[in-house]
């Protein structure tokens, strides 16, 4: 009959044997070791100077002092002295100032997580399998930075191969993130799990974005346009009603694209501004030497009407009404004249540059004229009607040509 278990080496009450609790009380110090084993640390290598009663540790190599020749073994501190407890393959030990489970392997104590990263499967709170051999069961998962900063990574073996993030409904894919196919990061959606649509890529070599569905947003204001800058919020895009597409810059509109054109506030081209249907005619104007304003502007007032041009010529006409020719010009009575009669020009013009005056009278009568002489003092002109015989009444159109810039 042997003396000993084969496990843990306890030493067994013989036959006949004389005082039998020296063995039983051996064997339970021997448990009290062994089972539910826990170390202060395994990384000294000499005895602390002042052990407590019960105090164990896992001698590490090269062992000095009293541990000296018990490197690998478990030291258990007794009334008696230092107790040692050679350990069998597979033990497993609780090392307290590392707060981790060590298991010796038949040669030294290894970390026991270096078996379990070496594991083929692993599930948290639910099975995993030959597909997804790390499965996790809960309400999150948390990865938390040890240092600056943390990473997941997802390595792929091949560029046409998969490296992504899906996202699914019912175990049936809904969106999917990542290295799809190709090296390009894309993000692609599906209704069904089965037909994906590439809703957004971004190329690995220029890092451009590319929409192949179109880009849609909300309709915005010329305040607040949909499509902005971020260091500009209000300048961009907006639609201001349905098939139209606004330009705002500074908050304000400055142009309207609609299914009849583009309506622009003020269109410049080069910093010049470009003329169109609703700016051709208004006040004209010069600045700098160049015009400034409208193309064409006219006018009418009292005086009668104008045209101005943006070169700075212009004309003016008037009808004056009433003009009688019944004063005779000297002794042959054959012709006669009116009073002198004025007219003051509807706008101002430049009287030293060259004009042109001119004068007609409605009635159709033969030997009619007009005579017609500028006032350079006041702007205006006068002159007489010529007639062959006298006329009661009749109408004379006046006008001239000059400039007034």
């Amino acid at each position: 009959m042997p003396d000993q278990t084969s496990a843990l080496s306890l030493p067994l009450i013989l036959p006949s044997q004389a005082q039998k609790h020296v063995t039983h009380n051996e064997a339970l110090r021997i448990l009290d070791v062994a089972v539910q084993l826990s170390v202060q640390s395994r990384s000294q290598t000499d005895p602390p100077p002042n052990p407590a009663e019960g105090a164990r540790f896992i001698v590490k190599s090269p062992a000095t002092g009293a541990w000296q020749g018990h490197a690998t073994e478990v030291a258990t501190f007794t009334p008696e002295g230092w107790e040692f407890h050679e350990p069998k393959t597979g033990w497993r030990a609780f090392v307290e100032d590392e707060s981790q489970i060590a298991v010796f392997d038949g040669l030294a104590w290894v970390v026991l997580g270096g078996e379990l990263l070496s594991t083929d499967m692993i599930g948290v709170n639910t099975t995993a399998d030959p597909v997804n051999r790390l499965s996790v069961k809960g309400d999150a998962a948390l990865f938390n930075a040890e240092g600056n900063g943390i990473r997941v990574k997802i390595n792929k073996n091949g560029a046409n191969q998969v490296a992504s993030l899906l996202f699914q409904m019912g175990f049936s894919g809904r969106a999917e993130l990542g290295l799809i196919g190709d090296n390009d990061l894309s993000v692609k959606v599906s209704a069904d799990g089965t037909t994906f649509t590439d809703a957004l890529q971004v190329a690995r070599d220029t890092g451009r974005v590319r929409v192949p569905v179109g880009l849609r947003a909300q309709s915005g204001t010329a305040a607040a346009p949909s499509l902005s800058f971020i260091d500009d919020p209000n300048t961009g895009l907006f639609a201001p009603s349905p098939d139209e597409i606004g330009f705002s810059t500074d908050g304000v509109a400055r142009a309207v694209l609609t299914n009849a054109g583009l309506d622009a506030v003020n269109l410049t081209q080069g910093g010049s501004q470009v003329f169109g249907r609703n700016n051709l005619l208004g006040p004209v104007a010069f600045q700098g030497g160049l015009p400034s304003g409208a193309v064409i502007e006219t006018g009418e007032n009292a005086n009668g009407r104008f045209v101005k041009f943006a070169d700075g010529t212009a004309f003016c006409l008037h009808r004056l009404t009433g003009i009688s020719t019944t004063a005779q010009i000297g002794a042959s009575g054959i012709y006669f004249n009116n009073p002198n009669f004025s007219w003051n020009f509807p706008i101002t013009l430049q009287w030293n540059k060259p004009r042109l005056l001119w004068g007609n009278v409605s009635n159709t009568a033969p030997g009619i004229s007009v005579n017609l002489a500028w006032d350079n003092g006041t702007g205006m002109v006068g002159g007489r009607v010529y007639t062959n015989g006298a006329l009661g009444s009749v109408d004379v159109t006046v006008g001239v040509f000059g400039f007034w810039n």
